[in-house]
């Protein structure tokens, strides 16, 4: 191949010049940050959520029984009685008739027992020693899923997630972000 002046000599000694053009810095938004917050939440409860799912599912449990459960257990311990499904209903966030059919579910495992309130048309609903023993051995067993979450890297620098302390910034509530 001959070479002519200006050719392809020239060119591919252009290909490792250094560009002249210097790339804006990227600054990200306070919405973009505020993002960044939500999705970097967002993420870690998506991998709480599937190491959970496969230890509550060792165990004969689904995700969704085993947090009416749990949060049943710890109402009774807050109040030191019997609760309702309404009050679990609120502690979970679920709605009414999820937390019945959760219920009844956990009910026929032998995992809670439900009986009349006597002066009022809800039920009681007490967690059995059944239902005790095994929160108690899931409790130790997600202690280390929540301590390996715990430790992820947190998202790149300047992205927003921290706050001027290094604290984790509160996201407004569903409620709160309507005022």
């Amino acid at each position: 191949m001959v070479c002519m002046p200006g050719g392809p000599t020239r060119l591919e000694a252009r290909e490792h010049e250094a560009l002249a053009l210097r790339l804006p810095t990227l600054v990200l938004s306070g919405v973009e940050r505020e993002w960044d917050v939500a999705i970097h939440f967002w993420n870690r409860a998506r991998k709480f959520r599937r190491r959970a799912e496969r230890i509550i599912l060792a165990r004969g449990i689904s995700f969704a029984r085993w947090h009416v459960l749990e949060a049943t257990e710890r109402l009774i311990r807050e109040t030191g009685d019997a609760v309702s499904q309404r009050q679990v209903c609120r502690r979970t966030q679920r709605a009414e008739s999820s937390v019945s059919g959760l219920m009844r579910a956990l009910s026929l495992a032998g995992l809670v027992d439900i009986g009349p309130h006597p002066w009022d048309v809800s039920y009681r609903i007490w967690v059995t020693a059944e239902g005790r023993r095994l929160i108690a051995r899931l409790r130790a067993e997600l202690a280390v899923v929540v301590h390996a979450i715990a430790r992820l890297p947190e998202p790149f620098e300047g992205s927003g997630v921290h706050g001027g302390e290094g604290e984790l910034l509160d996201l407004p509530t569903r409620e709160e972000g309507r005022r």
